[in-house]
């Protein structure tokens, strides 16, 4: 589901800012969240929690098939459910048309973990 927060005009150039939100588990391996057009920027991910991540250092990376962690790279996720991640560390710009996909990575035993990852972007028709 796509939400525009809020549209401003630059040069008579509408830019939209969005988001796309999926669920995350700690069984995702390189698993199709959902699309974002050629051209989005992509500003900020966050991650909510909603039932804690267990194990050593659980991570979740956003990319690409075949280049995982192209947008975000290995987030800290929470043990702690209703507890947020935010992450700025991201790549910005969309240039292909493949689906986003999300890598879980920890060490150790892992068995639980649930969490809606949101990416916040911005998109505009004319980005070139």
């Amino acid at each position: 589901m796509i939400k525009a927060i809020k549209d401003i005009g630059y040069n008579a150039t509408a830019v939209s800012l969005l988001t796309k939100s999926a669920t995350i588990s700690y069984t995702d391996s390189s698993t199709a969240l959902f699309s974002l057009p050629i051209g989005a920027r992509v500003l900020a991910i966050i991650i909510d929690t909603v039932a804690g991540f267990n194990g050593t250092t659980p991570t979740y990376s956003v990319g690409y098939t075949g280049t995982t962690t192209a947008i975000l790279n290995g987030a800290t996720l929470p043990a702690t459910a209703t507890t947020r991640a935010n992450s700025t560390s991201v790549i910005g710009l969309v240039t292909t048309a493949e689906p986003i996909v999300g890598t879980f990575t920890g060490g150790g035993t892992n068995t639980a973990g649930t969490g809606v990852l949101t990416v916040l972007y911005t998109y505009s028709r004319n980005y070139i």
